[in-house]
C-alpha cells in the first residue's frame, strides 16, 4: 500500500486549483474587454441539440468557446508577445514585419493575407492602371468642383513601405520588396497625374518626403501612421501647389519620444524618436464637433465610433474654411493642415455607408466651406472610384 504524505496531498491539490483556474476565472471576466481584445464579437457555447447531429463539431465550438475566454487570457498573450519581441526579436504576428534599423512595417491587416498592405501600398497603387483612375477622378471631381464653385484637392500621402523600401528585410517577398524599393528611389506612375481643372489641384509629395526622411523621427519608424514632421512636410509640398507664395504656418517642432503604434497593439511598448507639432492658433471646436457628430451619425455603421475633428485657426495663411474627408490618415493630419486654414472640419469615412455624396451634402447645411480636401494614404488609390460616383449623383442633382 502506498502511503501519500501530506505535502503530495497538499502539493496535488494545488496543482489540480491551478488547473482549474483558467476555467474558474472565466466568470470574473468582463465579456466587453474580451470582445475589444479579440476584435470580434465572442462565440456562443453551442446548443445541447448539436451534440446528437454533429459531435465533432460540436466539441470544436466548445474549444472555441474556452479558448476565447480563458484566464488569464490577455495578461498571458501580452506576455507571450514582449518575450517574442523583447528575447527572441521576433513579431508579435506575422502580418508585422521587423525591417532593418529598427524600422517596423505593417505588411498585412489579417493574418490570412500576409504581405497584402505591402502589395497595395507598393504596387497596386504605383501601376499605370491605377494613375489612369485617379486621373479619371480628378477628372470627375473637377465636373463637381466647377458645379459647387468650390475648390477639390486631393492629398495622397505615402506610407513607411514607399519611404523606407530599403529597410525591409530580405525575408520580404521578392515582388514586394522590389516594388517598394522602386518608390523609395522615387519612381511612380503616380506623379505622372496632372489635374486639368483650375479648381481641383493633386498632391502627392513622395519626393520631398523622400528628400526629409534621414532625420531620425521624420517618419516614426514602428507606425503604419504619418505623425509629426512627416505630415508637416506633406502639408507644405501641398500648400506650394495650391497656394505658392501663401508664407509658412506659424508652428514649432519639438522632437522627442512616442510609444510605437503597431507594437501597442500587442500591449508591447517601446518608444520611438517624433516630431511634436504646436501651433498656439490652432483650437478644437467641441461644441461644433459635437453639432456635426449628431447630424451625419446615421451615415456611418458602428454606432459613435466614426472619427471626426472641428479646428478653428486664428492666424491662417489661406483665409478660407476647408471640409477634409479622409481616411484614417486624416486622424492625425487633421490639426497639421488645420494650422493653414481659417477652419477645417475632418470626417474619418472608413466606416460610412452612406456614399460621399450624402456626407457632403449633410455637411454643408451645417457649415460652410469653400475648399473640399481629400486626403487619403497611397494604397487607397484604387478605391478613388467609389469616392467620386456619390459625388457625381450630388452633382447632377445640383
Amino acid at each position: 500500500m502506498v502511503n501519500i504524505g501530506l505535502g503530495a496531498r497538499l502539493s496535488t491539490c494545488l496543482l489540480a486549483l491551478c488547473l482549474l483556474v483558467p476555467t474558474l476565472g472565466i466568470r470574473w471576466q468582463d465579456a466587453a474587454a474580451l470582445e475589444r481584445f479579440h476584435s470580434h464579437a465572442l462565440s456562443p457555447w453551442p446548443v445541447a441539440a448539436e451534440f446528437q447531429a454533429d459531435p465533432v463539431e460540436y466539441f470544436r465550438r466548445a474549444r472555441v468557446w474556452l479558448r476565447e475566454r480563458a484566464f488569464p487570457i490577455e495578461a498571458a498573450t501580452l506576455l507571450q508577445k514582449n518575450l517574442a519581441f523583447f528575447v527572441l526579436q521576433s513579431p508579435p504576428e506575422e502580418r508585422i514585419t521587423l525591417g532593418l534599423d529598427g524600422h517596423i512595417f505593417l505588411n498585412s491587416g489579417d493574418n490570412r493575407y500576409l504581405n497584402s498592405m505591402l502589395e497595395l501600398t507598393c504596387v497596386q497603387a504605383h501601376t499605370d492602371q491605377a494613375a489612369q483612375a485617379v486621373q479619371a477622378s480628378l477628372y470627375a471631381w473637377g465636373l463637381a468642383a466647377e458645379q459647387r464653385s468650390q475648390t477639390i484637392d486631393l492629398v495622397m500621402i505615402p506610407t513607411a513601405a514607399s519611404l523606407y523600401g530599403d529597410k525591409l528585410p530580405p525575408s520580404t517577398p521578392e515582388a514586394q520588396r522590389r516594388a517598394c524599393q522602386e518608390r523609395t528611389l522615387g519612381r511612380s506612375a503616380l506623379l505622372s497625374v496632372r489635374s486639368s481643372s483650375p479648381r481641383v489641384h493633386f498632391s502627392y509629395p513622395l519626393l520631398p518626403m523622400l528628400a526629409a526622411r534621414g532625420d531620425v523621427g521624420f517618419f516614426p519608424r514602428a507606425n503604419w501612421h504619418a505623425l509629426g514632421l512627416s505630415l508637416k512636410v506633406a502639408r507644405d509640398a501641398y500648400l506650394r501647389d495650391v497656394a505658392p507664395g501663401s508664407g509658412a504656418v506659424d508652428e514649432t517642432l519639438t522632437l522627442g519620444e512616442a510609444p510605437s503604434e503597431l507594437l501597442m497593439t500587442y500591449g508591447i511598448r517601446k518608444n520611438e524618436p517624433t516630431y511634436f507639432i504646436h501651433n498656439l492658433h490652432v483650437q478644437a471646436d467641441e461644441a461644433r464637433d459635437a453639432r456635426l457628430r449628431g447630424a451625419v451619425r446615421h451615415l456611418f455603421i458602428g454606432g459613435d465610433a466614426f472619427v471626426t475633428h472641428v479646428f478653428n485657426n486664428s492666424k491662417p495663411v489661406i483665409d478660407e474654411a476647408v471640409l477634409m474627408v479622409s481616411d484614417s490618415y486624416g486622424d492625425g493630419a487633421a490639426e497639421v493642415f488645420a494650422g493653414a486654414f481659417r477652419s477645417l472640419i475632418q470626417v474619418n469615412i472608413n466606416t460610412l455607408v452612406s456614399g460621399v455624396g450624402p456626407l457632403l451634402e449633410r455637411v454643408s447645411e451645417l457649415e460652410q466651406f469653400e475648399r473640399v480636401i481629400l486626403l487619403l494614404q497611397e494604397g487607397n488609390a484604387l478605391n478613388l472610384a467609389h469616392w467620386t460616383a456619390p459625388q457625381l449623383a450630388l452633382q447632377r442633382g445640383g
